[in-house]
């Protein structure tokens, strides 16, 4: 993975769900570091995939050990960010999309 930085807006410190406690914004700074800037090519499920701008494959554990959140907090999180419709999810058994 390359190396950079990204920007994120003063807005979101006004955002009721992502300000809800300090383990939600470190979940979603997390997944907007993380994610693809440009198309490449990868596996998800044993299946090539092309990820898209602003898509990564990334699990529960890795996100956790990133943050120190917990594992079931940050199943927590991204199922309430899904519910949110602020972002989608495929999983497997390994990983998600």
């Amino acid at each position: 993975m390359e190396h950079g930085w990204f920007r994120m807006n003063r807005d979101i410190f006004e955002d009721q769900l992502l300000c809800r406690d300090t383990e939600y914004l470190a979940v979603w700074c997390f997944l907007c570091a993380k994610a693809a800037f440009k198309t490449r090519e990868t596996l998800f499920a044993g299946k090539p995939l092309t990820l898209q701008p602003g898509q990564l494959i990334t699990g529960r554990k890795a996100i956790s050990e990133a943050t120190g959140v917990h594992e079931s907090k940050v199943e927590r999180v991204l199922t309430k960010l899904e519910s949110a419709q602020r972002i989608k999810q495929q999983k497997s058994t390994k990983n998600r999309l």
